[in-house]
C-alpha cells in the first residue's frame, strides 16, 4: 500500500467541480480530506470529499478526468458466474414467490411455498434482487444493465425471457459478455448505439456514483426508455448510519472511483431533474455486509471478500441498522430505487 500513500494524481489529470454534480449548489462543507484508496490500493493520490449544503450529496473536488480516471481500475474478473439449474425447496419457494410478484415462469416453483417468503423480509429482498424488482410484461421485454462488469445479471435476465442488452466501459468485459452471447458494447452512455425507445427497463447497479456528470447519464437513460419503462438502479448512500459511525473507513467512500456518493434527498431530485416520476426507494439490508467490508478497510485487510462483521457486536449493530432503515429508507447502506419514464 505505500506506493498509493507516496505517489499523487497527476495535477493535470485533475479537474475542479466546484458546484455539487447533483444540484449545482456551490455552497458546501468539507466531509473528509486526505482519502486514500484503501479498497483496490491501485490508485494513486489523496482526495477532498466535500458535501452540499443543499441536496446533501458528496463528492470529490478535484477529482480525475474522464480520460484518466480509467487507471482507478485494476483488472476486472470477466468469467461470468456459471447459472446452475436450481433445484430443491429453497428454490421453489424463491421461483414460486418471483412468479407470483413479478409474473415470471420460472421451475421449479410453489406457488404456496412462495407466499411465505412475505414473513421473511430480508430473504424476500434477496429474492427480489434476483430480478432487481422488475415485473416480466410481454413475451420478450428488452433490458439494458450499464455498467455490468461479469454480465450475471444478463445471464440470469436472459434465462427468464429478457431480451438483453449490456454498455460497459472496459473492453474485457465487453468483449467476454459478448462471447456468452450477449448483445455488448464497450463504451458509455454518452456514446450508446442504441435507438431512443428502446428499452423496457434500464438497470444500474451501483454505477451513478462513478458518473462524472450523473443527472446528465439518467436523462440519456431516459431517452433510451419507452414511455412508461421502468428505471432501476443501486448506489451507496452517504446519510446512512453506517457512514455516520464508520466514518472515513466506510466502504461506500471508495476514492477515487466513487465520484458522487448521494443522499436519497438528492437521488430523488436528479431522477426527477432527469424527466422521472413515480420514485420509489426500496428497503435494503446490506448493514452487515457493508459494515464487514468496512472494518477490512479499517485494518487493511480484504474488504471486497467480507461478508460478515467478526464480532457479535458488530452484527448486532448491523442488524440494528437493517431495522432502522426500515423505518427510514433513507437510512440504509444503499439508495435502492426503481422509477419511471412517464407514459407517452
Amino acid at each position: 500500500m505505500s506506493s498509493v500513500e507516496l505517489a499523487d494524481w497527476p495535477a493535470e489529470d485533475l479537474e475542479a467541480v466546484g458546484g455539487c454534480p447533483v444540484c449545482g449548489h456551490t455552497e458546501r462543507g468539507l466531509l473528509h480530506e486526505a482519502l486514500e484508496d484503501r479498497v483496490f490500493r491501485i490508485a494513486p493520490g489523496r482526495w477532498a470529499l466535500w458535501q452540499c449544503d443543499s441536496c446533501g450529496c458528496a463528492y470529490l473536488d478535484p477529482r480525475p478526468t474522464r480520460e484518466s480516471v480509467g487507471r482507478a481500475y485494476g483488472p476486472y474478473p470477466t468469467a461470468p458466474a456459471v447459472i446452475e439449474a436450481a433445484h430443491g425447496f429453497r428454490h421453489q419457494v424463491r421461483n414460486g414467490y418471483l412468479n407470483s410478484r413479478y409474473g415470471y415462469g420460472f421451475e421449479p416453483a410453489s406457488a404456496a411455498a412462495g407466499a411465505l417468503l412475505w414473513l421473511f423480509p430480508k430473504r424476500r429482498w434477496n429474492a427480489d434482487l434476483v430480478v432487481r424488482h422488475l415485473p416480466r410484461t410481454g413475451p420478450a421485454p428488452k433490458l439494458l444493465d450499464v455498467g455490468f462488469g461479469r454480465g450475471d445479471f444478463l445471464l440470469a435476465m436472459r434465462e427468464s425471457g429478457w431480451d438483453v442488452y449490456g454498455i460497459e466501459p472496459d473492453a474485457d468485459s465487453a468483449a467476454a459478455a459478448r462471447a456468452n452471447g450477449i448483445s455488448a458494447e464497450q463504451g458509455t452512455l454518452d456514446d450508446a448505439p442504441y435507438a431512443p425507445e428502446s428499452f423496457d427497463a434500464i438497470t444500474l447497479s451501483h454505477v451513478i456514483e462513478h458518473l462524472h456528470d450523473p443527472v446528465h447519464s439518467l436523462e440519456a437513460c431516459q431517452g433510451l426508455l419507452k414511455p412508461g419503462g421502468i428505471l432501476w438502479a443501486a448506489t451507496p448512500n452517504i446519510d446512512s448510519p453506517g457512514r455516520h459511525r464508520l466514518g472515513r473507513d466506510w466502504l461506500g467512500l471508495d476514492p477515487p472511483r466513487h465520484l458522487v456518493i448521494f443522499t436519497r434527498r438528492g437521488l430523488d431530485q436528479a431522477l426527477r431533474r432527469a424527466g422521472f416520476e413515480a420514485v420509489s426507494f426500496r428497503r435494503t439490508y446490506r448493514a452487515q455486509l457493508i459494515i464487514a467490508a468496512s472494518e477490512e478497510v479499517r485494518d487493511g485487510g480484504e474488504p471486497l471478500t467480507a461478508l460478515r462483521p467478526r464480532s457479535a457486536g458488530s452484527r448486532m449493530l448491523g442488524r440494528a441498522f437493517d431495522a432502522a432503515a426500515a423505518v427510514r429508507r433513507g437510512w440504509g447502506e444503499e439508495l435502492i430505487v426503481t422509477t419511471r419514464k412517464p407514459p407517452a
